[in-house]
C-alpha cells in the first residue's frame, strides 16, 4: 500500500485515473464491497498489480532442486542436486519480459477491450499449482483498502513539492517508501496528515 502510494504521488495523471475510476462507479463509501463493482474498476486493479511488478512482496520465488542428473536451464548445464530458483525483481523488471520495464505503467495490464486485466505475465505470487493459495484474498483486500482510501481522501503534493531527499531515499531501499502527500478528506475542508512515511518492518 505504502509503494502504491509512493508511485501514484509521482504520477499523478495515474492517481487521478484511479480516484475517478472508484468514484465513478461508487456514490457511497458503503458501497465499497467485492462484487462485480469493485471488480470493474480496472484501473484501480492495473495499478495495484504493476506495484507489485516493481516492488514483490518477496524477492524469490521458492527454489527447486534437479532431481536429474544434469538440467539444461538456458542454456546451460545444471548438476543434480542444485537449488534453483527466480528473482522475482528480475523477471518482473526485465526488457524481455515488460516493455519500458522500469518504469510505473499501469496501462500495460490492461488489453484494447479494457475490460479484463491481462494477468499471463503476472507472477508475483508464484505460478503453477505451487501458486500462493491466498493471492485473490489479498488482492481483494488492497483493491478494497486502496478504493476506499481514494474515495474518501483527495491525495495531494504540498505547495513545496515532493521532497527530493526522501525520494531518493525511497528509491534505494527495497521496502521503504517515504513523500510528503497531504491526505485531505473528499468534500471537506482539512489537513487530514502531511509529511507520510511508510517503512516495513525487515525484521518480521
Amino acid at each position: 500500500m505504502a509503494a502504491l502510494f509512493f508511485y501514484l504521488v509521482h504520477h499523478p495523471e495515474s492517481l487521478a485515473r484511479v480516484t475517478m475510476d472508484v468514484r465513478g462507479v461508487f456514490k457511497d463509501e458503503g458501497e465499497i464491497t467485492s462484487g462485480p463493482k469493485l471488480a470493474s474498476c480496472i484501473y484501480l486493479r492495473a495499478c495495484i498489480r504493476e506495484t507489485m511488478r516493481l516492488v514483490p512482496a518477496v524477492p524469490n520465488l521458492s527454489p527447486r532442486i534437479v532431481l536429474a542428473e544434469t538440467a539444461e536451464i538456458d542454456g546451460r548445464v545444471v548438476p543434480k542436486n542444485t537449488n534453483v530458483g527466480v528473482s522475482l525483481s528480475s523477471y518482473n523488471q526485465s526488457p524481455a519480459s515488460f516493455d519500458r520495464a522500469n518504469e510505473f505503467r499501469p496501462e500495460r495490464w490492461i488489453p484494447a477491450d479494457g475490460k479484463q486485466l491481462n494477468l499471463k505475465l503476472f507472477r508475483s505470487f508464484g505460478e503453477g499449482p505451487r501458486r500462493c493459495v491466498g493471492m485473490h484474498l489479498a488482492l481483494l483486500e488492497l483493491e478494497l483498502v486502496i478504493a476506499r482510501a481514494v474515495f474518501r481522501y483527495d491525495v495531494l503534493v504540498p505547495p513545496e513539492g515532493l521532497s527530493n531527499q526522501k525520494t531518493q531515499r525511497a528509491e534505494r531501499a527495497h521496502h521503504e517508501f517515504a513523500f510528503d502527500a497531504w491526505a485531505v478528506a473528499s468534500g471537506r475542508a482539512g489537513q487530514i496528515s502531511s509529511d507520510c512515511f511508510v517503512k516495513k518492518d525487515q525484521r518480521r
